[in-house]
């Protein structure tokens, strides 16, 4: 097995970055799902048809400019900050799981003073052949950073559809229609 080799803390190491990895596509997923959410609302047609549709679009970008085109058909220019400004964070989001899920695993070995070898399992771009110092990578806090950012759009985008689209009462109705006119923070 390939970790045999592996001292019990690589291990940890690698466990960790599992978890984090596992987390982080689990909240992307769920992100997927409040878009679809707001994809049906958006046609006013049941969860499940949407969903249909919604989960055969092979492409993010295509996905929310899709979104995007409808939020301005229903709701006219009112959000434009909000959703411009998510707009662009979905597109780095987006770009950001794809590498989570296409990254290849590394383990640095990183020599301590007192002699002791610290192991970080990290993600790299999947061609190890050219490999430069400045190749970027994901350790587990990246991951578990991404992990709360998909969180925070999901349930952003969720109030969104309560508060503007379903107009749902809500005790700060009136903060939240403020809130949407603004750029996402």
């Amino acid at each position: 097995a390939m970790t045999d080799h592996l001292t019990e803390s690589a291990e940890e190491a690698q466990t960790r970055l599992y978890i984090a990895r596992g987390r982080a596509i689990q909240e992307y997923a769920a992100l997927e799902h409040t878009l679809c959410a707001i994809f049906a609302t958006l046609l006013g047609t049941r969860s499940d048809y949407a969903g249909v549709v919604f989960f055969k679009i092979a492409s993010a970008r295509g996905r929310n400019s899709i979104i995007e085109t409808l939020v301005r058909k229903r709701l006219g220019n009112t959000y434009n900050r909000y959703w411009n400004s998510l707009i662009k964070t979905l597109h780095s989001t987006d770009q950001r799981r794809n590498e989570i899920v296409h990254w290849a695993e590394m383990i640095n070995v990183l020599s301590q003073p007192d002699g002791r070898l610290l192991h970080e399992v990290v993600l790299t771009p999947p061609n190890f052949w050219d490999m430069k110092p400045t190749t970027p990578q994901i350790n587990a806090a990246q991951l578990s950073e991404f992990g709360d950012k998909c969180d925070f759009l999901a349930r952003s985008i969720s109030r969104f559809g309560d508060i503007i689209l379903d107009a749902k009462p809500h005790p700060k109705r009136q903060a939240w229609l403020e809130i949407f006119q603004q750029e996402l923070v």
